[in-house]
Parts: structure tokens; sequence; C-alpha cells
């Protein structure tokens, strides 16, 4: 809104053209002046409107009410919808079916302490149509209240899928992989903290894989189960630029497997974004997880769950160890050691054998 205020001043001509440009007014925040939100709205007159509302704790939003009276009016123009609020109001929230959103993100500020089965303050679910849903292109959901499995089995066409803090048992993998399947042209794929069915992994190659050719990220924070399911269905994309694999809660008999076969066909994605990547680092962390960082506009954060320093180390040295003197790549590998007291003499003899080292500290 600042750039149109000082368009606006230019000359009469300028404030002319921007206040007749409706497409230059589709922007409504409660963060906005009500004043501001008030011309925003007459001057988009039918134009598609965005609307967010960035509440939650911290937040200097009004009432989430409040907010959405003002709005109610327009609210059938609406075309992105962004919501961050406390779980106090979720019950305010409106039916989403008559919307025709393209993109939709909520997330529920919900008390660091909260856990999964503790009880929140609302009594419904967030509803939205399956008509609704199939017209969504982008998702974004941290702590949703919704119906999970139909929400799942009428997603499609997407281009972003970011899900958060997802407790649902009548969902499987299978249903996140329908959602993959319908959604061909997807280019950012976020999957944290999600507990469903499923929870024992096989490990026997999936019959099919799934091709997201146009996918450029890919983070996994989530079980270790569905990580590894997830990282073997998909067919490695050719143009990545973001890689965030941390599993959690990894079985015994997955870890190994998991780094070794199900990464596998990943380790050309590995070994590109390190080579396009600048001041790559690998931390070494007794009595934690290693894990491999980069810090560029190309992206990738490995933790190795499941694996002592040694076996990191040696995975490090298997995938980037071949490609540490590719023309226009880093200058070399940073070790750095989380102990100022570290002997373990079994990583010292492993180091000594990396010549991309170029420095430990």
């Amino acid at each position: 809104m600042a750039a149109l205020s000082i368009l606006r001043r230019i000359s009469t001509v300028w404030k002319d053209v921007v206040d007749g440009t409706p497409s230059l007014w589709t922007i409504i925040s409660a963060t906005f002046p009500e004043d501001v939100n008030r011309t925003s709205l007459v001057r988009s007159g039918s134009s598609p409107i965005v609307i967010y509302f960035p509440g939650g704790s911290w937040s200097s939003a009004p009432p989430f009410r409040e907010f959405l009276q003002s709005i109610e009016p327009h609210l059938y123009r609406c075309s992105s919808l962004a919501l961050r609020i406390d779980p106090e109001v979720v019950d305010e929230v409106p039916n989403l079916s008559s919307l025709r959103l393209v993109a939709l993100k909520i997330e529920i500020d919900v008390d660091p302490t909260w856990m999964p089965g503790d009880a929140l303050p609302y009594s419904r679910e967030i509803e939205i149509s399956d008509e609704a849903l199939g017209i969504i292109r982008a998702v974004d959901f941290n702590q949703v209240p919704i119906d999970w499995r139909r929400t799942l089995e009428h997603l499609k066409g997407l281009r972003t899928l970011v899900l958060d803090g997802v407790y649902d048992n009548s969902i499987t993998h299978e249903h996140v992989f329908n959602v993959l399947v319908a959604s061909p042209g997807l280019e950012n794929l976020t999957i944290c903290d999600m507990r469903i069915a499923d929870s024992q992994s096989s490990l026997s190659p999936p019959t099919e894989s799934i091709s997201l050719p146009q996918l450029l990220s890919i983070t996994l924070m989530t079980d270790g189960c569905l990580t590894n399911d997830l990282m073997r269905i998909i067919r490695p994309p050719p143009d990545v630029i973001e890689l965030d694999i941390r599993p959690r809660n990894f079985p015994s008999n997955i870890a190994m497997p998991f780094w070794y076969e199900t990464m596998g066909p990943w380790v050309p994605t590995v070994q590109q974004l390190y080579v396009d990547s600048d001041r790559p680092v690998f931390h070494l962390i007794p009595q934690g997880e290693c894990r491999l960082a980069t810090y560029s506009d190309y992206i990738v954060f490995i933790e190795f769950k499941g694996l002592s320093m040694s076996a990191a180390l040696l995975w490090i040295h298997h995938v980037i160890g071949p490609v540490t003197d590719v023309d226009g790549g880093p200058e070399g590998l940073q070790i750095s050691i989380h102990d100022p007291d570290f002997e373990d003499h079994e990583v010292l003899a492993i180091l000594q054998t990396m010549p991309a080292v170029t420095e430990i500290s």
C-alpha cells in the first residue's frame, strides 16, 4: 500500500490511473488501517481479492470476528485466503464452500506445549465442500481441524502442498500418494509432523513411482516411515533447488536401508545441490543427529536420523566425495564438531581419508 501511496502523489494523472485500476487494490489485510481496507474494497470493484488475517498470540490485528464482519459483504470475491488464528476462534471461521479459492492457508496458533490428543477449545471442523477443494491449487494447513480423509480425497492439480500437524488415523500413506498422483504439476511439497496410519513401512520397492517433473522444493520433517515411503515412490525431479530431509522416529530396521537404498536414486540430486551451493557444512553432533547443511540459493539440509556419527560421515564421503573437484563447486566442505572434547578415533580416521574437508571447527 505504501507503493500505491507514492504513485498517487506523483501527479493527478498518476493518481487517476492508480485509483482507476481495480487490480491494484485487491489485497485486504487485517494489518492495514480499516479505512485503507474500505477504500480497497471499493476500488477493487468486482476483481478477485486476497484476504490476509495474521492473528495469533503476538499479532496486533483486530479481533477475528470484527475483521470478518468488516469484509463479509465482499467475502464471495476472495480467491486467496490466509488465516493465522487462535484455537479459540476456529468456530468463527465461516463455511468456505461457496468461495472459489485458488490458494488457502490456515494456521492454528496452538500453544507449543500442546500435545496430540490434548483438548482444544473448538467444537467443529473447518467446513469446505468437495467442489471447492477441487479448485484449490495451493494448500498450506498447520494444525487445521478438518475432515482429513475427505480433504485428501478431493485435492487435485496442486502447485503447492504444505501439511503440518496432521494427526488422523483414518488416513493412510495411500491418501497422501493419491494427492501427488493427482497433482503432476506440483512445485512445492512440505510435510511436517504427520501422524497417520501405516506406521510400519515396507522395504520392498513400490510397484509404480510418482513423476513430479516440476517439483522444485521438498521438505519432509515427519515420521520416518512416511518419509521413507515418499522418497521411495517419488521419482527424483530434474530441477530441485531445495531438499530438506529430517526424518522422525525411525524404526531401527529402516534407518540403514533408507540412507543407502531409498536415498540411492536421490544421490545425483544431493550432489548437484552440493555443487551449486556455497559454504556446505557437515555437523558432527555427539549424542544427537548429524546433519549436512548448505547456505545459498540452492539448499540441502539432511539430518541423519538413525545413523551413528561414523555412519553418517561415511554416507557423506560416499555421496559428496565424487563431486568435490567439480568446476564451479564449493571450495571445500567444513566440518563442525559440536563437542570441544571430541575424541572419536573412528570418525577421525574417516576424516583423514576425505580430501574435500578444508576446515574442522
